[in-house]
């Protein structure tokens, strides 16, 4: 470990752990240990430069009248910055500023190039970048990271934050925009001239800002030491969790990062556990679907299977279903590839590939633990479906999901992964299938043209957007709701599945059941005005 980190650990601003990530990101960057640390954001810069040149008996140096020496011009530029060292005058006199006090090395190097031995002061990251780079040392408050300088707008969005960092200054500002925003994911962009920051709110992107693209390496970088990630790995894409406090409530990120063509971008998904619906009746479906879900979820034992694609909230209303299950008496087991909140009064089990413990196995093992309901996050092979047969069977309530169009088609999917038909008919229930669909504002919404021949089944209420409402920022939207379909596996579908029906043979028994599709349910909430029909079409897509 270097001497500045064994300073800085003594000095109580760093654990070892983190001291050893940072010499790692250094060694990989080529680049001076403090500039690693005021990248990772992990100490403040003013307070590692008091640290250091109080351990070792030297001045700090302020920033007012001070500019860089011609001494400098008999150093190489690039051993400069490598060693964040600047030839200054100033007030006191000529000086050398050192980022890092106990480079011995640097310092001896500089004595013999300049033919004397200046006297050592000792200045911030950001203080000795700038002068070396021709700008005008930043004050306290607004030091820039060491990989580059903020423009003006954000310097002073960083002025007023609670930390010193601006790399964690803008990490907080931007987990609370999206969840001000009812963001569920944050996207960190990198290009050739810009780093954008884009949020997806109610299924859409929206651009929130765009930085100057030196911004990036210090974000990622902080997000990778927040999700315990390797800093020095920049090759190869990596994923981890983590939590950020917004406003006195936790909020979970999950984190992705992703080598590209301009550096490493991140996609965070925004767990925010205090918005996460609790019951049934707080997701949005239509109550007789409500109610029917509730009641597939009262049963003792069979298979109740939740379908659509990624991010159409099928874990959310899992989540919801457990709430339904948790009264006490039942125990509540779940697999899961990741654990995106933990659930009081439920086991957890997620998921690693990397070890083997993969659906299928965690399943077996989790069998021999007694439980009453078990949750499956997702089946995705014949191997982990059969199991979960085989659970539903042997007295266990089992709540899944399956990547599949709709709720019959999740039926046939199983069989294609190699469920018996009568193993399955056995032990079906039910499925439901959900797609999100963003919702009109209910204080601006108007009357939106309707394809004519759906003007009966809709009515009057046919609805569009107005621009320019402060509840909605003029988006003419505010929130997602849930079109779904409920088929409830009736001794007539049971009996097609255990003959081997297709998927045609399968809707028709559904349908005679009185099972209505995502289309009939989408029209009944365009009807209602909740949704508008283009929306309906661009989430199902479907037209007339």
């Amino acid at each position: 470990m270097s001497t500045a980190l064994r300073r800085l650990v003594a000095a109580g601003l760093l654990d070892e752990t983190a001291a050893g990530r940072a010499e790692r990101l250094a060694v990989a960057a080529g680049e001076a240990t403090v500039a690693a640390l005021a990248r990772l954001g992990l100490v403040a810069e003013e307070d590692m430069a008091g640290a250091l040149a109080r351990a070792e008996g030297l001045d700090l140096a302020g920033t007012d009248g001070i500019a860089l020496s011609p001494l400098a011009r008999r150093l190489s530029p690039a051993f400069l910055e490598r060693h964040l060292l600047a030839p200054v005058e100033g007030p006191g006199g000529p000086a050398l500023l050192l980022a890092d006090p106990t480079d011995s090395f640097a310092r001896a190097a500089a004595a013999r190039s300049l033919g004397q031995d200046l006297p050592v002061r000792v200045g911030t990251v950001g203080a000795v970048l700038a002068l070396l780079r021709g700008e005008a040392p930043p004050s306290a408050a607004a030091a820039p990271p060491a990989g580059g300088a903020a423009d003006g707008e954000d310097a002073a969005r960083l002025r007023d934050g609670r930390r010193e960092e601006p790399a964690i200054r803008l990490l907080d500002e931007l987990v609370e925009a999206a969840v001000d925003r009812g963001a569920s994911d944050i996207h960190l962009e990198p290009e050739r001239d810009r780093l954008c920051l884009r949020l997806r709110v109610d299924g859409q992107l929206v651009t929130h800002r765009s930085l100057l693209p030196d911004l990036a390496a210090a974000l990622v970088a902080r997000l990778k030491v927040l999700a315990r990630l390797d800093v020095a790995e920049r090759r190869m894409p990596q994923d981890g969790r983590c939590r950020l406090a917004v406003r006195g409530r936790p909020v979970d990120l999950r984190v992705s990062i992703l080598p590209t063509l301009f550096g490493e971008g991140a996609v965070l998904r925004v767990l925010d556990k205090a918005a996460q619906a609790r019951d049934l009746g707080a997701l949005g479906l239509p109550p007789a679907v409500a109610g029917g879900l509730g009641r597939l979820a009262g049963l003792p034992h069979g298979l109740v299977l939740v379908a659509g694609p990624t991010g159409s909230g099928k874990t959310t209303t899992l989540y919801a279903l457990l709430g339904q299950v948790l009264d006490g008496t039942r125990k509540v087991v779940t697999v899961e590839d990741p654990v995106e909140f933990d659930l009081p009064g439920v086991t957890q089990v997620q998921v690693n590939h990397g070890i083997g413990l993969d659906f299928a196995r965690i399943l077996r093992s989790v069998l021999r633990h007694d439980p009453d309901v078990l949750m499956v996050g997702e089946v995705r092979d014949g191997e982990t479906a059969r199991t979960a047969v085989q659970a539903a069977l042997t007295g266990h309530l089992v709540l899944a999901t399956v990547h599949a169009n709709g709720a019959v088609e999740s039926v046939a999917r199983l069989v294609d992964m190699g469920v018996e038909p009568y193993l399955l008919a056995g032990v079906l229930r039910g499925a439901l299938s959900q797609r999100l669909v963003r919702k009109l504002c209910p204080h601006c919404r108007q009357r939106e043209p309707v394809p004519a021949a759906l003007r009966d089944r809709v009515g009057m209420a046919d609805w569009y957007r107005q621009g320019g409402c402060p509840a909605c920022h003029g988006r003419g939207h505010a929130g997602r709701v849930p079109v779904a379909e409920l088929l409830v596996a009736d001794a007539g579908f049971c009996r097609a599945v255990a003959e081997g029906a297709g998927p045609d043979g399968l809707r028709a028994a559904a349908e005679a059941s009185g099972f209505r599709d995502l289309r009939e349910e989408g029209l009944a909430q365009v009807a209602a005005g909740t949704v508008g029909y283009a929306e309906l079409v661009a989430a199902l897509g479907a037209g007339d």
